[in-house]
């Protein structure tokens, strides 16, 4: 196993934050930034459809527990350029 972390500025229209991955077992996604930020799994991900993330918290998914963390996922800011923070656990055979 191999945990990758990184920080990525989330802009006022949709920004990646992880490009898709089968090995990915689990990925945490943490709002470090100022603004809330709304996540999705694809490029229309808007302050409307997506799963808000206020300032100061996280959300974790798990494969072994039925999530997704393989998906690619995105974000958008309401408000100025956000930030983010994420940890992946990646398996390799």
């Amino acid at each position: 196993m191999v945990k990758l972390y990184n920080q990525v500025n989330v802009l006022t229209v949709a920004t990646r934050i992880v490009h898709p991955n089968s090995k990915r077992t689990s990925l945490v996604i943490s709002n470090i930034g100022d603004y809330p930020v709304y996540i999705g799994t694809d490029n229309q991900v808007s302050t409307t459809n997506g799963f808000k993330l206020p300032p100061g918290n996280a959300i974790s998914l798990n494969k072994a527990l039925g999530d997704n963390p393989d998906l690619e996922y995105w974000a958008v800011s309401d408000g100025g350029t956000g930030r983010v923070a994420y940890l992946e656990q990646i398996k390799y055979d």
